[in-house]
């Protein structure tokens, strides 16, 4: 069983470390991916201006009317993007969001729509009552909790589909 590395990057050291993130994939077949909590960001312009034609899809899947929309991060692709853009994407979310709750880079084989409904599944919560919650585990108060809570086979089980995950700790 192969765990998923799992890595803080300080603010004082975050813009370093993600030029070599984004310069070295962790396999081969791996892409790179950002997580970004939307709340975090400007607004949707700034997203849509900084991201230019990368693909991206929010994690919980929800439709602009979602009630969810705006709680859930978005997965935006790094994939097909030189590693300048990336550079300059990271130098300028580093700008507006080194404060949020999700940031990060993620190393993952599946393409994106595959990534999102595995890292989607996890956080959608059914509680008693007909009510649904979301379950936070991207949240960098709460991601570097994983590995001490969980077994390790819970955490290799609940971290499917990973290879690395970097986040900018606050």
């Amino acid at each position: 069983m192969t765990l998923p590395a799992l890595g803080a990057v300080t603010a004082n050291e975050s813009l370093g470390a993600l030029r070599q993130l984004i310069a070295r994939p962790s396999t081969e077949r791996s892409r790179p991916y950002w997580l970004l909590d939307q709340s975090a960001l400007p607004q949707r312009g700034w997203l849509g201006r900084n991201i230019g034609r990368a693909e991206w899809i929010d994690l919980l899947g929800g439709a602009s009317q979602d009630r969810l929309n705006g709680a859930s991060p978005i997965i935006v692709s790094a994939v097909g993007r030189n590693e300048a853009a990336n550079l300059h994407f990271a130098e300028q979310l580093y700008g507006v969001g080194r404060f949020a709750n999700a940031i990060g880079l993620i190393d993952s084989e599946l393409p994106i729509a595959e990534l999102q409904a595995t890292m989607g599944r996890r956080a959608r919560v059914d509680l008693s009552g007909n009510l649904e919650a979301v379950l936070r585990y991207f949240d960098t108060r709460t991601l570097p909790l994983l590995p001490k809570l969980l077994s390790a086979s819970q955490y290799a089980n609940f971290m499917e589909g990973l290879q690395r995950w970097t986040y900018l700790d606050r």
